[in-house]
């Protein structure tokens, strides 16, 4: 069984990297803004199962909420929905600094996610 504990902090933490950091953390033939919407989306999804196990705290899943809905507000409107926006818009900066703090609350370090803990195949 995946360890959905893992892929969620794993996803905070790219989401949480400045735009030059996903960049380069990213495979070249990467759409930066794609690929990290995606990642976090998806391990939103496991989100119901670490809260009904109690493996993440109210506060974090608030973080974690606020990050999901100011990401979806972000795509829905056409001026912050480019790549360009993503950037260096600054709603797309306080989804980052929402995801930061989601992974303070959560006791869990600020850094990279390793490198092998993503699959963007």
């Amino acid at each position: 069984m995946l360890n959905q504990y893992k892929i969620l902090v794993d996803a905070l933490k790219l989401t949480g990297l400045s735009f030059e950091k996903q960049k380069e953390f990213l495979p070249e033939y990467a759409n930066i803004k794609d690929d990290v919407v995606s990642v976090f989306v998806n391990a939103f999804y496991v989100l119901p199962q670490l809260m009904d196990r109690q493996e993440v705290s109210f506060g974090a899943v608030n973080k974690i909420l606020h990050c999901y809905v100011q990401m979806d507000l972000n795509l829905s409107i056409e001026e912050r929905a480019s790549d360009t926006a993503f950037a260096n818009h600054k709603a797309w900066e306080q989804v980052r600094e929402l995801a930061i703090e989601a992974l303070k609350e959560m006791g869990e370090p600020i850094e990279a996610p390793p490198v092998d803990s993503i699959d963007f195949d």
